[in-house]
């Protein structure tokens, strides 16, 4: 990794012994990158080993120093001090600058062509050791299945006991290359005194350390700051190197995303380019939890990253109907109406639109069209935008100004058509709307439902909130128990268990739940209607209605994302969401990525769009009554 760049060799003397005495720590704009340097690949790959390096060192290994520092603030200061670099051995100078102090023991070296010169012998650890095991792992201080502990192997009691059986054993050191320029030689392990501590105290370089992190600047960061964003794509990248577990599934080489990830980071001209940076490095995996937020409360909530040039919108909910974008439901007294196809907007065609908003959607492929259509239409409030249209074979244009968008990511609050929170949709066969719908309410119709010859649970939901005696439906606790006459389970859920890096040598943790029957028991025919919106829980109920057979599927694939959601705090305030364990079917096929496929499948047309009908209800009601008929044919004869 050779520099374009030269300096008076007393000048650059002078200027390296300052970096290595930590004298200088410039604040770097993006002129300043890599002290200069028009070779941007260099940049990127003295980057890519910074990261492999921080996340090595980070969750593997087990020193007192590293168990008590702050990793968020050493993300920006280590990435600040790599971009001042300029050569391969800079490089090994600042990465030992910056990890020695945490991480006594590393030792690194340049990866010379033709020789192989020994590492040291693997020092012998003795009886009593400590190392990492990452029951998922640990990142935020909100309650889930997740833990991370720096135990002490043999304990049995205390917060160093083992969290699993599983150690590093007989790899006490990884040895691993960082990139083209570097390797590295890394314990696992390492010997604990009666104390349980690693070391005799803090050296002089790790107090100055601690001392230049108190004034690095993290939640509030500012991503104009190179350092910072390069800072979170280091933590998003290792995080989900290491701990995601869906990589197989997703078919991703997540190592090959890292120098990509690095160079947007590096190039982002706003934040919002940056952190729209970070939601394609997520999409990558098709991780239908992964999203992006920019500001998140303690026990949840907050906004998920809306780029602020695409704050307005059309005021049209929209569906791909036919394989045209198709207008099912519209604000007010606009001028687009229900049946009107997009075919594009300032020039640009409806599709590719669609398309190209899919690209910042992590999840299935029926999932990100399901979130990218919430969001089809954006545009920055006040512009005025050409949208062009075709109604009913004539096309047609109208300049329309975005107002404050009405959707959000996970939903559309413009309604194609109301739903009902109760009703009876045709004799005997009552409609359930699960995401409106009060327990106190339904609780009052079990006996009516019971009787019922068909139930229609739906769980589309129209983006609308508000209160409900009681609380909102729980189908597991609430509808599922009314469906059997015995006990049913869960779907296998799995904890990863780790004790080494790049997802190498894992178990699990599998665990379930029971479902118990309550009365009454329905007796008619129950369906369900589902889209892509359906996921996470709503899958864990799809597991056991589909797997026990208690009711028939109508509508769209679900989601194809279920397990604990787990949270990445990111510089400048940002938190990243994503899944940390691993859910199968109950007969342990891949729930990832495929969902639940219906039994009937519903293609809305456009003829039903512009008349209004509900294609999926009249399904659900023609199978419940499609059911029953084949029912009364299957009834023997009457003893006379």
């Amino acid at each position: 990794m050779q520099s374009t760049t030269t300096l008076d060799p007393k000048s650059g003397q002078r200027i390296r012994q300052m970096l290595v005495a930590g004298l200088l720590v410039p604040i770097l704009g993006a002129a300043a990158v890599f002290a200069g340097t028009s070779n941007q690949d260099d940049q990127v790959e003295a980057l890519a080993e910074y990261a492999r390096l921080y996340g090595y060192v980070r969750w593997f290994h087990p020193s007192d120093e590293g168990a008590n520092i702050d990793w968020d603030r050493l993300a920006v200061l280590g990435a600040r001090e790599v971009l001042q670099g300029r050569n391969a051995d800079e490089l090994k100078q600042t990465l030992e600058r910056v990890f020695l102090p945490v991480a006594p023991t590393l030792k690194l070296r340049l990866r010379i062509p033709g020789t192989a010169p020994a590492w040291p012998e693997v020092p012998a650890t003795g009886k009593r050791v400590t190392y990492w095991q990452h029951a998922g792992v640990k990142l935020v201080d909100r309650p889930s299945p997740y833990r991370s502990r720096r135990v002490i192997g043999g304990e049995t009691a205390g917060d160093r006991r083992p969290l699993f059986s599983l150690a590093p054993g007989d790899a006490p050191v990884m040895i691993k290359p960082l990139g083209h320029e570097l390797e590295m030689w890394l314990p696992l392990v390492l010997p604990v005194d009666v104390a349980g501590r690693t070391g005799g105290g803090s050296s002089p370089e790790y107090v100055a350390l601690k001392e230049r992190l108190a004034g690095i600047e993290f939640a509030k960061g500012d991503l104009n700051d190179p350092a910072v964003r390069v800072a979170g794509v280091v933590i998003v990248w290792n995080v989900l190197q290491h701990f995601q577990p869906y990589h197989a599934e997703a078919g991703v080489n997540w190592e090959e995303q890292l120098r990509p990830a690095l160079r947007a980071a590096l190039e982002a001209a706003t934040p919002d380019d940056y952190l729209d940076g970070l939601c394609r490095l997520l999409a990558r995996l098709q991780d239908g939890h992964g999203v992006l937020f920019t500001e998140l409360k303690a026990q949840g909530g907050g906004t998920v990253h809306e780029n602020v040039r695409t704050a307005g919108g059309l005021p049209v909910r929209v569906a791909v109907v036919e394989g045209r974008i198709t207008v099912t439901g519209a604000k007010g007294d606009g001028p687009l109406r229900r049946g009107d196809i997009i075919t594009s907007i300032d020039g640009v065609d409806a599709l590719s639109l669609l398309v190209e908003r899919e690209q910042l959607v992590s999840g299935s492929p029926q999932l990100r069209r399901h979130r990218a259509l919430n969001r089809f239409g954006q545009g920055p409030v006040g512009h005025q935008a050409t949208v062009a249209i075709d109604r009913d074979g004539r096309p047609r244009s109208f300049a329309i100004t975005w107002g404050k968008d009405d959707r959000g990511y996970f939903s559309n609050a413009i309604s194609d058509g109301e739903l009902p929170d109760y009703a009876e949709v045709a004799p005997g066969i009552f409609y359930v709307n699960l995401t409106m719908l009060g327990k106190e309410t339904f609780a009052s119709h079990l006996d009516e439902l019971a009787r019922a010859r068909g139930v229609i649970f739906d769980w589309r939901w129209n983006g609308k909130l508000r209160e409900a005696a009681g609380g909102f439906i729980s189908v597991t606790e609430d509808v599922i128990p009314h469906l059997t006459g015995e006990i049913v389970q869960a779907a296998p859920m799995l904890v990863p268990q780790v004790v080494r890096p790049d997802r190498e040598g894992w178990t699990w943790w599998e665990t379930t739940w029971p479902v118990k029957p309550a009365a009454p028991l329905f007796k008619g025919q129950a369906v369900f209607i589902d889209t892509p919106g359906v996921g996470s829980y709503g899958e864990t109920c799809m597991a056991i209605i589909d797997h026990f057979k208690l009711a028939t599927l109508v509508g769209e694939p679900t989601a194809g994302c279920n397990g604990n959601i787990n949270f990445i705090p990111l510089p400048g305030g940002a938190s990243m969401m994503w899944t940390g364990m691993q859910v199968l079917k109950h007969d342990r096929s891949q729930l990832y990525l495929t969902g639940y496929r219906p039994a009937h499948p519903v293609a809305r047309t456009l003829t039903a769009v512009k008349d209004g009908r509900d294609e999926m209800l009249a399904r659900a009601i023609a199978v419940i009554e499609e059911s029953a008929a084949g029912a009364a044919v299957a009834l023997p004869p009457a003893r006379q």
